[in-house]
C-alpha cells in the first residue's frame, strides 16, 4: 500500500496510518481505497481485537486533497450534479468502514485534524490527542455547509448542541487542550507518549472477550440512533443473552470466582 502503513503494536492491535505526511495526510482517491481495504482486512482477522488509526508526520488528516482527489474521474464529461452525487456516495464509504468495523476504532489525533479529517476522527469510538492535535470544520471555510461526513450527526452527541454548532458555523479551531475539556477528546498526552498511549488503551480493551468487545461496540453505536429508552433496552437485552450463552462468558466468571486471568477463545458457544 502506497498512502498507509500497516503495523501490529500488539498482538490483538492493528494500527494503520495514513502516510502522506508531505500533504498533511489528506485523502486521494487511491487512499480511501487502501483505508478502506485496511479495515476490512482487520475486521476479518481473529487475532485483531482493536484498530488504532493516526497520521504520520506532523498532521492527523488535513481531508480531501483538492488538486489530487480523484473526483474529476466522476464529474469529466458528465453532469457536475450526477457527478457530485455518486463521488459524494463514494467517499462516505471511508467513513462508514470506521463505524461499521467489527473491532473498536481508537483514532490517535497527533496534529491538525480538518474537514474530513475532522469527521475521520469523529468515526472512532474512543479519540486520544498529542499536544499539537488540533480540529478544525474546514467545510465552511470553502464556501460549504459545515455539515458533512457525518460531523453533524455525532459533534453534537460528543459535546452537545451549542458547542457544536459554534464549530460547524465558525470554523474556528479547537486545540488539545480545549478539546479534552469539551469532551472531543477522552485524554492529552506529550507528543512522545501518544503511540504508547494509544497501544495501552487498546490493551485495555483487548483484555476483555472478543464477542463481548464487538457487541459493546455495535450496540453503543446502533443505540446512539435508538428512537426510545425501552428500544434501546430491548437491544442490550437480546445481545447479552448471546453473550452469557458463550464459553468466555462463562470464562470469565469462573475466572473471576478462582482470582485468576481468564482465557478467552473467541466466537464459541462451548
Amino acid at each position: 500500500m502506497d498512502t498507509i502503513t500497516v503495523d501490529r503494536p500488539g498482538e490483538p492491535t492493528i494500527r494503520i496510518t495514513l502516510n502522506r505526511p508531505d500533504h498533511l495526510n489528506s485523502f486521494t482517491q487511491q487512499m480511501i481505497n487502501e483505508i478502506v481495504e485496511a479495515l476490512r482486512e482487520a475486521s476479518g482477522d481473529r487475532r485483531c481485537q482493536a484498530i488504532i488509526l493516526t497520521g504520520a508526520g506532523r498532521g492527523f488528516c488535513a481531508g480531501v486533497d483538492l488538486k489530487h482527489s480523484g473526483v474529476d474521474r466522476w464529474i469529466e464529461d458528465r453532469d457536475p450534479i450526477e457527478g457530485r452525487v455518486e463521488w459524494a456516495e463514494y467517499i462516505t464509504t471511508l467513513f462508514n468502514a470506521v463505524r461499521r468495523s467489527s473491532r473498536p476504532v481508537i483514532a490517535a489525533v497527533n496534529g491538525p485534524a480538518v474537514g474530513g479529517g475532522f469527521a475521520l476522527a469523529l468515526m472512532a469510538e474512543l479519540r486520544i490527542g498529542s499536544d499539537d492535535a488540533k480540529f478544525a470544520d474546514g467545510f465552511i471555510r470553502n464556501g460549504l455547509s459545515g455539515c458533512e461526513l457525518g460531523t453533524s450527526y455525532l459533534l453534537p452527541r460528543l459535546i452537545g448542541a451549542g458547542r457544536a454548532n459554534e464549530l460547524m458555523l465558525t470554523g474556528r479551531t479547537v486545540g488539545a487542550a480545549e478539546a479534552e475539556r469539551i469532551g472531543l477528546l477522552n485524554r492529552v498526552v506529550p507528543n512522545e507518549q501518544l503511540q504508547d498511549e494509544a497501544v495501552r488503551l487498546a490493551e485495555s480493551m483487548t483484555a476483555h472477550s472478543p464477542f463481548a468487545l464487538a457487541m459493546t461496540k455495535e450496540i453503543a453505536n446502533a443505540n446512539l440512533e435508538a428512537t426510545s429508552l425501552h428500544n434501546a433496552m430491548l437491544l442490550e437485552m437480546r445481545t447479552q443473552m448471546l453473550a452469557v450463552h458463550t464459553a468466555d462468558s462463562r470464562e470469565a466468571r469462573k475466572a473471576l470466582l478462582e482470582k485468576r486471568s481468564p482465557g478467552y477463545t473467541g466466537y464459541r458457544t462451548r
